[in-house]
């Protein structure tokens, strides 16, 4: 903490003593009386553990686990409870506890802490704990490690959710320094088993609200991003969305261009934005759900069917999604819970964005979740998970985070310094590399060379058109037919995975498009015939579309004298041929006869520009008495008068 910080804390405390804490904003649900302090104890970077001792209060034996290294330096704790006089939170929902807050700089731990709240439950009810913000008057669950009926026990690494004065909060803002104000305000209720057993809905649907990408992870993330996924998504749905805007999905989808959902590749946002939530675990962004919190989780005894209530009383009393850990050994994955219904839990699978058949089914009479099948990422194989968690929201995540991202992406700087900046280059008529822009005209041959340059990080490409279909890509080239066309390359670090996107338009031009192409002339033609000099002059050529044709000469033609003619049908400019057609007519020049060669003779196209045509061909045609055939080999000059 810093140490202005911590003097604004130490004013934080001189204040709190005598406090009244029975305030109202418009949107306040409940209402307390006077506050009155707990403790008030610092604990050093080793650990430690805060202790209620107050024999006859209700939260005699709270307490606050700190492990060691949780924080860099010491941390002064505050806990001050307030009796809730009346709330308008409903019938249902009944409080077992004086609103509880606490307070510590509001600076995020790297590891959980763990708080253990004394509760009287009474029979037939479940019990959990709930974070109270008086600005909005709404609650969001905590993640529950035991509900014992005289305890509750939870996990946090932070104590920011919501701010002292009301008003401000540091939370929503997206502020990265510590709030000296923020805290935790902290209520057990319960509800009749009962009632827990109906249809609570959240409102959030797949297809509508989820990340369109599948989780495939990125160069900043590899190991999946199914927790940043979830987080995103519920971020969005919580704080941005609101009554009227525009479903994530769509606003995501191809980054809210034409829609594209049967193509992720070019969702760069969804997968930056998923990437980035997924970094912002307190584990040093762990690949996956937090482990930690598995292993904290693993050593409390919650029965499932504690879970699945968790889940239900949560979105009864929030309306919005939940987020769900799973595990099974090592693997572990993360979903979101946006309806229950009896014992159907409804879920979100980054695994498969859009899907809505996707279900995590509660067993009543053997008192156990049905395994669910998914995996770490979306092209792994496939874990039965067996193990199910309920992770709420905040309290494990810097969950403010959402709004730095977000403005981040507005401003389209999201995943600066994550993720390679990147300029694709193309080779232009002259042979030289320069940047591909939108524009960009290549020849009639249809073929790009492509050169992706990325410093200071080794990539490949793949290559898509307008329709998202692959283009097969060779020694840097692939080959578009002609038109206007889309080009998408999608940027993959060494390991395959995916690190940046880009889609232009470029034209490919055809025959009749191209720049300086010669459609007729009369070229000069240095025949050999089997070794033997033939010059000819006023030799007719045309081009047509792809097909090419060279005669001569005109006079022969006219007078029935000596005479060739070469074509082909897959004219394209400078390059090489092997399947040209060839006749040679000899009337009088031995031998004699008409000599031909089909799809077997050679073209060499050296020059084709505006004004000029150079080019050599070569054919062994058959005919006559000749056995072998006649040798024809020649040279092609044009020059535009």
């Amino acid at each position: 903490m810093k140490p202005s910080s911590y003097i604004l804390l130490l004013l934080f405390v001189a204040l709190l003593a005598g406090c009244s804490n029975n305030s109202k904003t418009k949107n306040s649900t409940i209402v307390t009386g006077k506050e009155k302090s707990l403790v008030q104890e610092t604990v050093s970077a080793e650990g430690g553990e805060i202790v209620v001792d107050k024999p006859g209060d209700p939260l005699d034996g709270f307490t606050i686990k700190i492990p060691g290294n949780a924080y860099d330096d010491d941390q002064k704790f505050i806990v001050t409870t307030a009796p809730i006089t009346e709330h308008k939170l409903g019938p249902d929902f009944h409080p077992l506890s004086p609103l509880i807050t606490v307070a510590n700089g509001g600076a995020y731990s790297d590891s959980v802490m763990i708080l253990s709240i004394p509760a009287d439950v009474p029979k037939g009810e479940f019990a959990m704990a709930f974070l109270y913000d008086d600005e909005t008057g709404k609650l969001e669950g905590m993640p529950l490690l035991a509900s014992d009926g005289k305890k509750v026990v939870v996990a946090t690494n932070n104590f920011a959710h919501s701010s002292k004065s009301g008003p401000f909060s540091s939370v929503a803002a997206g502020i990265e320094e510590p709030d000296p104000e923020a805290v935790n305000k902290i209520i057990v209720a319960s509800a009749k088993e009962s009632i827990l057993t109906g249809k609570y809905d959240s409102g959030f649907r797949p297809g509508v609200d989820d990340i369109p990408s599948p989780n495939l992870g990125s160069c900043y993330q590899p190991g999946g991003v199914c927790s940043g996924q979830s987080l995103a998504a519920m971020w969005y749905y919580t704080k941005k969305k609101g009554k009227d805007g525009p479903g994530l999905y769509r606003f995501l989808d191809n980054d809210g261009k034409n829609p594209t959902p049967d193509f992720s590749l070019d969702d760069a946002r969804a997968i930056k934005f998923s990437s980035m939530m997924q970094g912002t675990f307190f584990a040093s962004a762990v690949p996956k759900v937090p482990v930690v919190v598995l292993e904290a989780i693993s050593e409390a005894v919650l029965p499932e069917s504690a879970t699945r209530n968790a889940f239900a009383f949560a979105i009864k009393m929030t309306q919005e999604p939940q987020f769900v850990g799973i595990n099974k050994g090592v693997s572990a994955h993360a979903l979101i819970v946006y309806k229950v219904d009896g014992d159907t839990l409804y879920v979100a699978d980054p695994n498969f964005p859009k899907k809505t058949d996707r279900r995590i089914v509660y067993n009543r009479a053997e008192g156990k979740f049905a395994s669910y099948h998914s995996a770490e990422r979306a092209d792994l194989p496939g874990t039965d998970y067996i193990h199910f968690y309920y992770f709420a929201k905040s309290c494990l995540f810097s969950w403010h985070k959402g709004n730095d991202f977000w403005e981040a992406m507005e401003e389209g700087t999201l995943g600066k310094g994550k993720f390679p900046e990147f300029t694709v280059m193309v080779l232009n008529k002259d042979d030289e590399f320069v940047p591909l822009t939108d524009g960009f005209e290549t020849g009639e041959d249809g073929v790009v060379t492509l050169s992706v340059r990325s410093p200071g990080f080794e990539n490949k490409f793949w290559v898509y058109d307008g329709n998202n279909k692959s283009i097969p890509v060779e020694s840097s080239m692939c080959k578009l037919p002609p038109g206007e066309q889309q080009l998408g390359i999608v940027l993959l670090d060494a390991g395959g995975y995916w690190a940046g996107f880009k889609r232009f338009k470029i034209k490919v031009l055809d025959d009749k498009s191209s720049p300086g192409t010669m459609q007729e002339g009369e070229a000069r033609v240095f025949l050999k015939i089997n070794g033997n000099d033939v010059i000819f002059d006023h030799c007719p050529f045309r081009i047509d579309g792809k097909s090419f044709s060279i005669l001569g000469p005109k006079e022969a033609i006219e007078k029935q004298g000596d005479n060739f003619s070469v074509s082909c049908s897959n004219f394209s400019g400078v390059g090489q041929y092997n399947d040209i057609s060839g006749v040679w007519n000899s009337y009088t020049t031995p031998p004699t006869g008409s000599f031909k060669s089909t799809l077997s003779g050679t073209m060499t196209v050296s020059k084709f520009d505006d004004g000029n045509f150079v080019a050599s061909f070569s054919f062994l045609g058959a005919g006559g008495d000749i056995f072998g055939g006649v040798k024809v080999d020649g040279e092609i000059y044009y020059r535009k008068q």
